[in-house]
């Protein structure tokens, strides 16, 4: 705010430089190619949406132009580019400035907004009086990741991920594409630690570290994206993972600058302090989430093993600077591990090079160690209370119901009993009783320990009232499934298994698949198929047994809400 000025005059600046050199068949051409790739490669989208849009755009575009109308660029005119450019001016602006403390002398008749209208400062217009364009500021160079080829490799029949390659702390999974044909691919790549996450400390360092890292990429991501090339950097409980995904003619050039970005990154203090105090606000407004958002923070701060609280992580963050950042970041990528996936438009060769910049560039000086994943806790027998102190209106109250075993038999079948419970307890609760408009029943898995979660957030019972309210469904809950007949229950069965086998639309969807099922260590790619399988073999009496033996290990998470009524 305090710069205003100075940033309206580097916009003009700007614009001046434009007006002399920007105009050019060179860029309108990139344009052009980019459009037509967007256009000829372009992914289905829901229907409805689709039609949506295409209504709209009637109004816009001659009907034969309709479903091309947005990506054409048919003629270069400069002519009329500079006509337009010419109404970019000074003295045709109207500045707009927005805050909380601005002077204002009138109220907005229809929402009671305080404004000012006012001519430019003159201090603004003198310097907008002769301007030149300013030396620090450049155009774009031609975009270096603008695909060259697109052609579409010859199908090979592969029907899952093959691990490619395999060594010491490092595995690449790779599957050449025959079903989507779009010369796209995606590369996944997840760098493990044993540092990562040993800590409320290194966590968030972990954090901070994948977000400046991020920061840095934008300068050189910004024509990746513009040339259909994605990147997202993201920390997890083990380290941190970066995708990119789009067309895989120039990929491997980005991997390297990625690589190079993250091997060369000094971190800046002052860039340090603005990540800090967005993460720092992003944990303190945790305490003004919805009540049931909270209860599920607990839920898995509880079950999962390690991870740490909000108030752990805010009594951590103050103390990290940019130094101890940087020493974190080397040690980080001194012992670890790298598992990968490349699926798509990529031959064998091609997907070895991109696991080459990986174990030639990141991996050369690190010692490959086993990084252990994070666990789910197994309750005890009985029922755990934990009790949550959340300054909000509303209660909230989730039951959380954890199997004995963990195995996909089992999952089969919390799976269905949560399918066959789903729509009473919602009718019983919310539409009955109307407790509240956050009323569910859900499978809650938590690193595949098969769980059922009951949820109710109410802005007038108390937590009490609400467990009273699950205690009575599920004293009716056995005669509910016995009433179910074998037809009824065969719809439930196939609404959950196409639920589970829903076609995947885009390539994006099936390497998304892929990538959770490495994670999870389903090296055949099948778990869904498996789980299916399960799930076609319960049988009514093995619902009731699991309903029967559902509240044997069980956690309460409650809170009270000040408009909790005590004497419901």
């Amino acid at each position: 705010m305090l710069q205003y000025q100075q940033v309206v005059k580097l916009l003009f600046q700007q614009v001046e430089r434009i007006r002399q050199q920007g105009i050019q068949q060179q860029r309108f051409d990139e344009e052009q190619q980019l459009s037509e790739l967007a256009f000829r490669f372009q992914e289905p989208n829901k229907p409805v949406y689709e039609v949506l849009k295409l209504a709209g755009k009637l109004r816009e575009y001659p009907t034969a132009e309709l479903l091309h109308g947005d990506y054409l660029y048919q003629t270069f005119d400069p002519t009329l580019i500079q006509a337009y450019l010419n109404y970019v001016r000074p003295d045709n602006m109207l500045l707009t400035l927005m805050a909380n403390d601005l002077e204002t002398d009138q109220t907005d008749r229809d929402y009671q907004a305080q404004y000012r209208l006012r001519p430019l400062p003159e201090s603004l217009r003198e310097q907008l009086a002769d301007l030149q364009p300013h030396p620090a500021l450049g155009l774009p160079a031609a975009n270096p990741f603008i695909p060259q080829d697109l052609n579409l490799l010859a199908p090979q029949g592969m029907q899952r991920p093959i691990a490619l390659l395999e060594q010491p702390g490092f595995r690449m999974w790779y599957q050449q594409d025959d079903q989507f044909r779009v010369p796209r691919a995606d590369l996944f790549f997840s760098f493990r630690s044993p540092m990562a996450n040993d800590s409320p400390r290194h966590q968030l360092m972990t954090n901070l570290l994948t977000q400046l890292v991020d920061e840095r990429l934008n300068a050189f991501l910004y024509p990746a994206t513009e040339a259909g090339l994605n990147t997202h950097i993201y920390p997890h409980v083990s380290g941190f993972s970066i995708r990119i995904s789009g067309y895989s003619d120039r990929q491997q050039p980005l991997l390297e600058q990625i690589v190079a970005t993250l091997n060369g990154l000094q971190i800046d203090a002052d860039k340090l302090a603005i990540f800090k105090q967005r993460l720092r606000q992003q944990l303190e407004n945790k305490a003004k989430d919805k009540p049931y958002n909270q209860g599920f923070d607990a839920l898995y701060l509880r079950i999962l093993d390690p991870r740490w609280s909000t108030e752990q992580q805010l009594a951590e963050i103050d103390s990290i600077d940019a130094e101890a950042l940087q020493t974190f970041k080397t040690q980080l990528l001194q012992r670890g591990n790298i598992e990968a996936l490349a699926h798509g438009n990529l031959n064998p060769s091609q997907a070895k090079a991109l696991a080459a910049v990986l174990t030639q560039q990141l991996l050369a000086t690190v010692e490959p160690v086993d990084v252990p994943q994070a666990q789910a806790r197994q309750l005890a027998e009985g029922t755990e209370v934990l009790t949550l102190d959340i300054d909000h209106n509303d209660s909230s109250l989730i039951v959380y119901l954890q199997a004995a075993q963990k195995n996909l038999d089992v999952r089969g079948q919390f799976g269905l009993l949560a399918k066959v419970l789903e729509a009473p307890f919602y009718t019983e609760l919310r539409t009955e009783k109307q407790r509240g408009y956050v009323v569910f029943a859900t499978p809650m898995p938590i690193q595949e320990h098969p769980a059922l979660a009951l949820v109710i957030q109410s802005p007038s019972a108390s937590p009490d009232t609400l467990l009273d309210d699950i205690e009575s469904f599920f004293a009716r809950g056995q005669a509910l499934i016995e009433a179910i007949d074998g037809p009824t229950l065969e719809s439930y069965r196939q609404g959950l298994i196409s639920e589970l086998m829903k076609q995947e639309q885009k390539l994006s969807q099936r390497s998304d698949r892929y990538w959770q099922e490495i994670d999870k260590g389903y090296y055949q790619f099948d778990s869904r198929e498996q789980l299916v399988a399960a799930i076609a073999q319960v049988s009514k009496e093995q619902l009731l047994s699991t309903f029967a033996q559902l509240n044997q290990r069980r956690l309460i998470i409650r809170s009270t809400g000040s408009g909790a009524d005590s004497g419901q």
